[in-house]
């Protein structure tokens, strides 16, 4: 990763949406990945999918992403 910047006035004047932002460190994800392994039989992650698409269907997955049903939509390899 490195640094983007980026002005917010760019963002607000065309009334985008930023979908899945994320401030965690990229080093965390081994030891949470570990951590959701260790424990899934008493907590099934894979229920929190909501939602699976194909990269082709980009535009229904934002669609869907911004209901309130939706807790997590995710692009999947046939």
């Amino acid at each position: 990763m490195g640094e983007l910047s980026l002005n917010p006035l760019l963002i607000v004047c065309k009334g985008l949406h930023l979908i899945g932002l994320s401030n965690h460190l990229s080093i965390g994800h081994r030891p949470s990945m570990a951590l959701t392994s260790r424990y899934q039989d008493q907590m099934p992650l894979n229920t929190l999918v909501t939602y699976r698409f194909l990269l082709e269907q980009a535009q229904q997955v934002l669609d869907r992403a911004l209901e309130s049903a939706c807790m997590k939509a995710i692009f999947a390899p046939l």
